[in-house]
């Protein structure tokens, strides 16, 4: 039996190797052994991710999500899937899923960027909340600036 650690051991060192498909072997087995772990499922979901596997990626972020539905890592990858599809809404709802467990600058200006697509004055909130956090983050202060800027445009 492959112990979590070790599957995620191997397959990272297949990722280097260039063989994902490997990767993923070792992760299904790994699964096999440890279905209800979310974890080797998300490590899964983001092989298939990097083999242009996308749905299949999205239907392992949701199965982790119904084993952990506060996983803050599955909410993101999915989120991530979301925003390179440019459904920004459901983008957003993936990110503040994850700002309700990790609510740091990061993600809160993760968020803020996929709300510019749709909801500027949510974007600005979450990006002054992100500089309150820190400051000094750039991201967070380009978000800011963006979202100023749509929100004069659409006064006019």
């Amino acid at each position: 039996m492959i112990v979590k650690t070790d599957a995620i051991r191997m397959a990272r060192k297949c990722t280097e190797d260039g063989n994902l498909e490997g990767a993923l072997s070792i992760m299904e087995k790994a699964i096999v052994a440890d279905p209800s772990n979310p974890v080797l499922i998300i490590y899964k979901g983001q092989l298939l991710l990097d083999l242009s596997r996308e749905e299949d990626a999205e239907k392992e972020f949701k199965r982790a999500l119904k084993l952990d539905p506060k996983n803050p890592y599955a909410w993101g990858h999915l989120g991530l899937l979301m925003q390179s599809r440019e459904e920004f809404e459901r983008a957003a709802f993936c990110f503040q899923r994850v700002v309700e467990e990790i609510p740091d600058h990061n993600t809160l200006t993760i968020l803020a960027n996929v709300q510019l697509a749709f909801d500027p004055e949510s974007a600005l909130l979450n990006a002054e909340k992100a500089l309150q956090c820190n400051p000094e983050w750039e991201e967070a202060k380009e978000v800011l600036r963006t979202a100023k800027k749509h929100l004069r445009e659409n006064k006019k």
